[in-house]
């Protein structure tokens, strides 16, 4: 909802939003829902599963290349509210590697003889996510530049979990989970189990090894989860909700994170990552008429051209 800093200190605060966990639940993530040796039912795992592919459909047609690559249970939260179209519980996908930036991260490594290192300290791109073993699509091992599909394969990986009770890869020591995954098991492991035969097809194009075996994009998830829907929980799929639009007051706030964001770059010393974040504020107090917020962006455009040296865009920017 807002990013913000509190000055003079360097702190960054953001601002989210507060998800209720639904009673008798230890917290709002999936994981809490997920009990080792206890199966949800059909018609739990399905409401929960298409709004996940919806939410995902919904990220990717925002962020053109979007790939979150750390699809987890942990990483998926199932409110007490309800949807509004439907009396069943709202879930939101969240940790979009908003911080990676900011922090050390440990970064795995296939060595050649396929054994993993973890480099401790190592910092990340901005937004990189390299994943959790235990739901890392194969490619995801040793190719940073990895596509949709190696978060369908994440999801195939979740929705087995809902449906068998047990994570489908899993222990130590990560070069074990790396060859499980390399080697089509968690499809196997999957399919031995009492998986609606509805359900079988649709867990194969997602946990298939090849990545051009599965599903091609999130809207050919969802087309195939709402068709084996009525099948599998005995009624239509609800309809998707529709994207909310925001409010003025709500565009205004967004433009002054954007600035907020601008500045905890240029504290950090990227100045050309702030440049793109002042741009923004800039033309969101155009767009709405808010002069003190278009007067803030090009005041912080001036700051980060002199930080980059350039002393005369910086004046300009400035007068």
């Amino acid at each position: 909802y807002r990013v913000f800093q509190d000055s003079p200190r360097p702190e960054v605060y953001l601002a989210l939003e507060l998800v209720a966990k639904e009673e008798g639940r230890r917290d709002a993530s999936l994981r809490a829902w997920l009990t080792p040796g206890q199966p949800l039912l059909a018609d739990q795992v399905l409401p929960i599963a298409l709004q996940i592919a919806r939410g995902m459909r919904h990220a990717a047609k925002t962020i053109p290349g979007f790939v979150h690559r750390d699809l987890k249970p942990e990483n998926v939260l199932v409110g007490a509210d309800r949807l509004s179209n439907a009396a069943i519980n709202r879930v939101r996908i969240t940790d979009f590697g908003l911080v990676k930036g900011l922090r050390a991260e440990q970064v795995a490594e296939v060595q050649d003889a396929g054994e993993i290192r973890m480099k401790p300290g190592q910092m990340t791109q901005l937004g990189a996510v390299l994943g959790t073993p235990e739901y890392m699509a194969p490619e995801q091992w040793d190719d940073s530049n990895v596509t949709t599909q190696a978060d369908i394969y994440a999801f195939g990986c979740i929705l087995g979990e809902m449906l068998t009770g047990r994570m489908l890869v899993q222990g130590q020591p990560r070069n074990a989970l790396w060859r499980t995954h390399q080697a089509g098991l968690a499809l196997e492991d999957v399919l031995r189990d009492a998986v609606p035969g509805a359900l079988r097809d649709l867990l194969a194009g997602c946990l298939a090894v090849d990545p051009g075996r599965r599903y091609r994009n999130w809207t050919a998830l969802e087309a195939a989860l709402v068709a084996e829907y009525g099948e599998v929980a005995g009624r239509l799929a609800p309809e998707a909700e529709a994207a909310g639009i925001l409010s003025r007051a709500e565009r205004v706030a967004a433009g002054w994170s954007y600035s907020s964001m601008g500045l905890s770059y240029l504290d950090m010393g990227n100045a050309q990552a702030a440049l793109t974040y002042f741009e923004n504020a800039c033309q969101v107090g155009q767009a709405e008429g808010e002069g003190r917020l278009e007067a803030a962006g090009l005041t912080n455009l001036g700051l980060a051209y002199a930080d980059l040296g350039d002393a005369s865009r910086a004046i300009d920017y400035h007068q």
